[in-house]
């Protein structure tokens, strides 16, 4: 059964198509990753997804309700939380109150028209869940340290604590290893095995070695278009994605994670690339750069 789909999603940007009729299937519990080169549309399929960007055509069901148009705030309530790329937190604050706000934010509320106190006074043990989710992500010792203080990784972890605030079944992550090492990035995916455990996941990473890592689907997508999911041995086998998709198993990453003994097949993908664009440059007479 779907958690979420996509059905014949389109997004304009003035003139430009972004999305050209995006479908996208993400079965109940498992961890799906969209990945696709710079501009392919993944950033708008999420936008679209969490109510940021109404879709002009096709629609969006989440947990088996048309959610297409709803404001970002109603989705949140349904389950549905997004981790951003980019920081969004409460500098000024301590990172417990950070994930105070971030479990009040998530509450569901029947009626709709209460007010924050009045959310304040009714809820859960908001302490309580925050304890949860510094002990969760590693930074109970930092609970009173300003948001604001935190080294980048840290910062990336209290993200994460907070799209898992409240307990929606559905998670978006854009790129949650963006910009940090080896050994953080390795932190930050043990933390997310820990946050995730039981719900579902639709993961935006660039980097291969993290996808191969978490992911039980791989869809690829391309100038707005899903142009193939399945496993990821299907993935990894699938040569139009290679095409399209130059430099996606790069060695490094690779060693990363997967270890030494991953690295042939690794460079038997490049080779595939690279055969390819060696054909095109030959056909056009002209000379092209090949990915290291």
């Amino acid at each position: 059964m779907s958690a979420l789909s996509l059905e014949g999603v389109a997004y304009r940007a003035g003139r430009t198509d972004i999305l050209q009729g995006v479908d996208l299937h993400v079965r109940d519990g498992e961890w799906h990753a969209l990945i696709g080169p710079n501009g392919a549309g993944k950033s708008t399929v999420f936008d679209v997804i969490s109510g940021r960007y109404r879709p002009m055509s096709g629609r969006v069901v989440f947990d088996g309700h048309n959610v297409s148009g709803l404001p970002p705030h109603a989705i949140r309530r349904r389950g549905l939380s997004r981790a951003f790329q980019m920081s969004s937190l409460f500098d000024g604050m301590s990172v417990a109150e950070n994930l105070r706000i971030a479990t009040l934010g998530a509450a569901q509320e029947h009626g709709g028209s209460d007010t924050l106190w009045q959310r304040l006074s009714t809820r859960v043990d908001l302490a309580g869940e925050a304890a949860r989710l510094l002990d969760a992500i590693g930074l109970t010792a930092q609970r009173d340290s300003c948001a604001a203080a935190l080294p980048y990784a840290q910062r990336r972890l209290l993200e994460l604590g907070i799209a898992f605030a409240g307990g929606p079944s559905f998670v978006l992550l854009d790129e949650p290893t963006a910009g940090m090492t080896r050994d953080e990035a390795r932190h930050t995916i043990e933390m997310l095995r820990v946050l995730a455990r039981g719900k579902t996941l639709l993961i935006v990473e660039h980097d291969m070695s993290v996808v191969f890592e978490l992911a039980h689907r791989i869809s690829v997508i391309s100038q707005g278009l899903v142009i193939a999911s399945g496993t990821p041995d299907e993935i990894r086998g699938n040569e139009h994605v290679h095409r399209v998709y130059a430099g996606a198993f790069d060695d490094e990453p690779a060693r990363a994670y997967a270890g030494d003994a991953a690295l042939p097949m690794y460079k038997q993908a490049n080779e595939v690339v690279r055969a390819d664009l060696r054909a095109s440059s030959s056909e056009s007479g002209g000379s092209q750069e090949l990915p290291r």
